[in-house]
C-alpha cells in the first residue's frame, strides 16, 4: 500500500460515539436492559426475536448497545426505544413477551432521566479486557496535558513524559498476558504490535503504525495520525508530544528490554499529517 493510501485510510475517518446513553429533545426514550442466557452466545436468530417484538409494534430503536461477550457469561444488550406516541399498556405487552422468551434471564424497561435523555448506569465499572477503564472527555485531558504545563512550565512536561514511559512499560507487560493466552508457549512480537495498534486506538489516543523496526539496533520508528495531545496545541511551531511520546519509549524499552527513549521528529502542532516517533540513545 502507499503512503498516500494509508494516510487517506488514516485521514477518512468517522467519529464513534460511545457511553450507554441518549439525548433525543422532545422524544420519550426508554432503555431496555436484556441479559441472555449464557448458552445462546452462539445461537442464531436470538437478537433478530427481539427486534421482531419491537417492529411489530412500530416501536422506533434509537441506539443499541452490547457489551463485549464471554463464553459461559450472559449476553447483555442495551436497547433505547422511542416510546414518545405509545400507550402503557403496548409497553407492558412488550416488556411481558420479552420477559418470555426461552433465552431471556432478565429484562428491565428504564424511564428516562428527563424527557429526551435516558442513560443506564447499572452496568458498572467500564472495563476493557477484564481490566478498568476510566474516560476522560477532552476538557479533563486538556486541562492535565495543555494547561497545567502552560502554567508550571517544562518541569511538568519532563514529568508527563517519564510518567508516559512507566505507562507505556505497563502497558507492555499486560500485552504480554493477553498474547499468553492465545500462545502459552511462544512470545509472538508481531500478533503483541498489532494488537498495542488495535487497542490504542480503541482506547482514543490515535491511531498508531510501530514501523522500520531493527531488532539489532533496537531501533523503530512510530507514527500517530490524530494524536489526542498533539491536536490540543494545533498552528504551534514546534512538536508537542511528551506523554504519548513517553508511552511509546516506555513500551519500545520493553519491546527490545533495553531503556530507550523517542525523540518527535514530526508532529500534527506544526502541520504534519502525522506525528512521528524515532529512538534515540537514553541518557
Amino acid at each position: 500500500m502507499s503512503t498516500t493510501s494509508e494516510e487517506n485510510d488514516k485521514t477518512e475517518l468517522r467519529p464513534y460515539e460511545i457511553g450507554r446513553f441518549i439525548f433525543l429533545p422532545n422524544h420519550k426514550i426508554h432503555c431496555l436492559y436484556i441479559r441472555i442466557k449464557p448458552k445462546y452466545l452462539h445461537v442464531p436468530g436470538v437478537l433478530k426475536e427481539i427486534l421482531e417484538i419491537l417492529s411489530k409494534r412500530n416501536i422506533s430503536i434509537v441506539h443499541f448497545k452490547m457489551p463485549r461477550p464471554y463464553e459461559n457469561q450472559p449476553i447483555e444488550f442495551l436497547i433505547f426505544v422511542d416510546l414518545t406516541n405509545i400507550n402503557k399498556d403496548t409497553i407492558n405487552t412488550i416488556i411481558k413477551e420479552l420477559k418470555e422468551m426461552e433465552y431471556a434471564e432478565q429484562v428491565e424497561c428504564i424511564e428516562p432521566v428527563i424527557d429526551g435523555l435516558s442513560a443506564y448506569n447499572k452496568l458498572f465499572p467500564l472495563t476493557m479486557f477484564n481490566k478498568r477503564v476510566v474516560i476522560f472527555r477532552k476538557p479533563v485531558y486538556e486541562a492535565l496535558l495543555k494547561k497545567l504545563p502552560q502554567k508550571w512550565g517544562w518541569g511538568v512536561r519532563a514529568f508527563l513524559y517519564y510518567l508516559g514511559k512507566e505507562v507505556g512499560t505497563n502497558v507492555y507487560k499486560d500485552l504480554k498476558n493477553i498474547i499468553r493466552q492465545i500462545h502459552p508457549t511462544k512470545e509472538d512480537k508481531s500478533l503483541l504490535i498489532k494488537i498495542s495498534e488495535v487497542l490504542f486506538t480503541q482506547v482514543g489516543f490515535g491511531m498508531i503504525e510501530i514501523i522500520n523496526i531493527d531488532y539489532k539496533n533496537h531501533k523503530a520508528t512510530v507514527r500517530v495520525y490524530h494524536s489526542f495531545e498533539c491536536e490540543l496545541f494545533q498552528k504551534e511551531d514546534k512538536p508537542a508530544s511528551h506523554l504519548i511520546r513517553g508511552i511509546i519509549a516506555g513500551w519500545l524499552s520493553a519491546f527490545f528490554n533495553k531503556n530507550i527513549d523517542c525523540e518527535e521528529t514530526k508532529c500534527i502542532a506544526k502541520g504534519d499529517p502525522y506525528c512521528e516517533f524515532i529512538t534515540v540513545k537514553s541518557n
